[in-house]
């Protein structure tokens, strides 16, 4: 048993979703990295971001985390004041110096799963209205919007065109400050656009569709 090499096809976990309703259609996903896809109403794929956390990534754990950090970095060194950020940041951490600070930074700058755990952390901050959190928070969201609306432009999307945009990611399906607020954002620019969460993973999706062009062949 199995699937016929006619129909099996190797994507990105994150494209998948792009098989959960018709064209055009698009994905964003922000969990430690991010990324954007978009599929046109001839087939066209296109992909935005995802290039890696030092290159892109944009919006994603991974760069909440590098924030907090600097927010952080900041108050310890007398420029800023966010005790709030300050003070779950030190109990997560142990941190409370910045020459630390600076040697914890280096040590991982390549571990992006230890970085992006201080996103959270952005979220207390945005709550307490501080000024670090809503920034951090303002900035990812705008961050997000800008690579959805960069993937309407390669698609040729017009602002009245109806569409369906799925949205998925720890950062998206956990931060409700962040998704509401990209929500805002790109339907403010494109007003038929459909905004969901998958019921299901990309695993369980890629099946779904594996089986049914299997039954075509």
């Amino acid at each position: 048993m199995g699937f016929h090499e006619n129909v099996i096809i190797v994507q990105n976990d994150c494209e998948i979703f792009l098989n959960l309703s018709e064209s055009p259609s698009l994905v964003l996903v922000s969990g430690t990295g991010s990324i954007s896809y978009g599929k046109d109403e001839n087939g066209r794929v296109v992909r935005t971001g995802g290039w890696g956390h030092i290159l892109s990534d944009e919006g994603s754990a991974f760069h909440i985390g590098m924030s907090v950090m600097k927010h952080a970095g900041s108050h310890m060194d007398g420029r800023e004041e966010c005790p709030v950020l300050y003070r779950d940041f030190c109990e997560q951490t142990g941190i409370m110096d910045l020459s630390v600070l600076d040697g914890f930074i280096n040590a991982n700058l390549m571990e992006k799963s230890v970085i992006g755990a201080l996103a959270p952390l952005a979220s207390r901050s945005f709550e307490a209205g501080e000024n670090a959190g809503i920034s951090i928070i303002k900035e990812s969201t705008e961050a997000l919007a800008d690579l959805v609306k960069d993937t309407c432009r390669k698609l040729n999307l017009r602002q009245d065109q109806a569409a369906h945009l799925w949205i998925w990611g720890s950062v998206l399906v956990n931060n409700e400050h962040i998704r509401e607020r990209l929500i805002q954002s790109v339907g403010d620019s494109y007003f038929n656009m459909e905004i969901k969460i998958p019921e299901k993973r990309a695993l369980d999706v890629a099946v779904d569709v594996a089986e049914s062009s299997a039954k075509k062949v």
